[in-house]
């Protein structure tokens, strides 16, 4: 699995800003998924992750959001990430 793809499926399951829930589109949050694919290391704790998506998601929905909402979501990225051993 890529990275994109690890990012997406934690970020859509957590559906942070409830829209999925609501029957937006599936690709809702492509844009922001890709981005924090783009901005993440194989080094990054999930600390950092959540970080990362907290920025990413208050850019793109102009409020602010706390790491602590994606701190679960940081977390299932950091272990996908690990099972690919680092080989993205």
């Amino acid at each position: 699995m890529d990275k994109f793809s690890i990012v997406k499926k934690a970020i859509d399951n957590a559906d942070p800003c409830g829209l999925l829930d609501c029957h937006a589109p599936l690709d809702e949050y492509d844009d922001e998924s890709a981005e924090i694919a783009a901005m993440i290391s194989d080094e990054d704790s999930a600390e950092e992750i959540a970080v990362i998506c907290a920025n990413v998601f208050s850019r793109s929905f102009a409020e602010n959001v706390s790491a602590d909402k994606f701190l679960v979501v940081a977390e299932e990225i950091r272990r996908e990430l690990e099972k690919c051993g680092g080989a993205l």
